[in-house]
Order: structure tokens, then C-alpha cells, then sequence
């Protein structure tokens, strides 16, 4: 996306400086944002800001492409989301560790996360190959709605417990 938009190469390191910093910054700030908000509500706010971006992507792939700052501020909300559904993770896993039985818990942390892996790789691998049978902006569309309905599902059936 940066090399369409024609982004200068060396703000390549800093998009990925600004992205790893911010995963960093979230990790630490987990549990303190965990005292003030609900993991629910948390990743409810997670699915908001995907829906957000995946449309804000779709704009900026039709209609302002060759706008490379605006590329970066795009790149840059992306980045706020994946730091977002790092701590997500985070808070997930810690809240598995406080009501999994003791013998089971590397278990149940391994099985979660291969299970998270394993549909994020599918999900990678999925549109290379329909990207040769359909154009861009369909699989956009598609994924889109896809994302939306799985999300708006799965955003409500989130535990309503906060980590403690």
C-alpha cells in the first residue's frame, strides 16, 4: 500500500518503528487501561475500530491512493488497532489464567492461541489466491462483510467479567 501510494522509502523504518513502539507502549498499559474499562468493552472498541479502518481502507484504496500522507495517517490507525487487539490478547489470555484450573492453563493459553493462528493464517492465506479471481475492491467488499458479521457476533457474546 505505501509503495502504490508512493511513500517515500525511508518512512518505511518509521511506519514500522511507530507500529512496534506502540505495541510496546500497550503491553505495558494493559492491566492500567483494564482498571477503567471492561474487557468486553474493550473489545467491543476493537471490532469499532476495525470496522472503521477496513472502510477507511476501502476509501482510501478507491478513491486516494496516490496520497502518500494520507497513506500514513491511514497506516498509523492501523497501527492503533493492532496495539489494540494486542492488548486484547493480552487481557484475554490473563483473564483465561484466572478461571482455568491450575493443571490446565498452559493448555487452555496454547490451545487459544493456536486456535487464533491458525484462523489468522487462513485468513491471510484466503485472499492471495482470490485476489487472481476477483478484483481488489470485491474482496474488500466480501471481507468487509464478513468481518462485520463475525465481529458484531462474536463482539457480543464477550464474558462481561473484568480482570481483577
Amino acid at each position: 500500500m505505501m509503495k502504490l501510494a508512493a511513500v517515500p522509502v525511508g518512512l518505511f523504518g518509521v511506519v514500522m518503528f511507530t507500529n512496534n513502539t506502540m505495541r510496546s507502549v500497550g503491553s505495558l498499559l494493559t492491566h492500567r487501561l483494564l482498571t477503567y474499562i471492561r474487557l468486553d468493552l474493550l473489545g467491543k472498541l476493537i471490532f469499532a475500530c476495525n470496522a472503521v479502518c477496513l472502510f477507511i481502507g476501502w476509501v482510501f484504496q478507491k478513491a486516494i491512493i496516490g496520497y502518500w500522507g494520507l497513506c500514513l495517517f491511514f497506516i498509523f490507525l492501523l497501527c492503533i488497532c493492532i496495539t489494540l487487539q494486542l492488548m486484547f490478547t493480552i487481557a484475554q489470555i490473563s483473564r483465561l489464567q484466572q478461571v482455568a484450573e491450575p493443571e490446565i492453563r498452559t493448555q487452555i493459553a496454547a490451545t487459544n492461541m493456536m486456535i487464533a493462528r491458525f484462523c489468522v493464517a487462513v485468513l491471510l492465506i484466503i485472499p492471495k489466491y482470490l485476489t487472481e479471481l476477483f478484483p481488489l475492491m470485491t474482496l474488500y467488499l466480501i471481507y468487509g462483510i464478513l468481518f462485520i458479521g463475525a465481529g458484531w457476533f462474536l463482539s457480543r457474546r464477550l464474558p462481561k467479567s473484568s480482570i481483577q
